[in-house]
């Protein structure tokens, strides 16, 4: 998701290879760029890239391509803020003191907001998969080129399928005996039982 020449040659989406001329493509959600003999081009930033213009020989594929990487680029980073909420339910359910803090209420909102995130992974893979990599030219001039998906795809493929375990794990992590207790009757509960202490305390003496 880097405009970066070395990140995006590491994490591309997808990436093309021409063998006979020893030269390679880099698709990323935000640019794309060419390696020949080693040597990565500039880099092309798909926002300054006018498919319409006639700079390309497929003005419908490169528009196609473009709108999917922009669109799955906000996408994951849309997905990736949904970690945050994720996270405090897995402390809230899983850390120290879970008696005090997991309940019926929070283990379906953890299923809940767990949900959203491989939702939007798994749409933006959905459609760069569709919209781009799959539409991705076969052939550079007289050369056959053949495109596969590149490690940022496979690295967000992981993510998902890591989240869809950790849903897994919401669902069958029971709730502390007695965590649907009401709360308040709790705390009027221990409010009532002080003063029985403070006059004990008091008889003592």
């Amino acid at each position: 998701m880097s405009t970066d020449k070395t990140t995006l040659e590491l994490f591309s989406w997808s990436y093309g290879e021409v063998k006979e001329r020893d030269a390679t493509i880099y698709i990323g959600l935000l640019a794309y760029a060419g390696e020949f003999h080693g040597n990565v081009s500039a880099v092309h930033k798909w926002d300054n890239q006018d498919c319409a213009a006639g700079e390309v020989n497929d003005p419908d594929m490169c528009s196609a391509c473009k709108d999917s990487a922009t669109g799955s680029w906000t996408t994951v980073v849309a997905g990736a803020l949904t970690k945050v909420p994720g996270m405090l339910n897995i402390l809230s359910r899983g850390g120290l003191g879970r008696e005090m803090t997991d309940s019926p209420k929070t283990k379906f909102m953890s299923v809940l907001t767990g949900l959203i995130q491989p939702i939007m992974l798994a749409s933006s893979m959905e459609s760069y998969s569709e919209n781009c990599n799959k539409n991705l030219p076969d052939h550079l001039g007289d050369y056959s080129l053949t495109f596969s998906y590149g490690v940022g795809f496979y690295a967000v493929a992981i993510a998902l399928a890591i989240d869809l375990f950790c849903v897994a794990v919401h669902i069958i992590t029971p709730c502390p005996a007695g965590s649907d207790l009401d709360v308040e009757k709790l705390q009027e509960s221990s409010k009532g039982s002080e003063p029985a202490g403070v006059s004990i305390v008091f008889d003592v003496v």
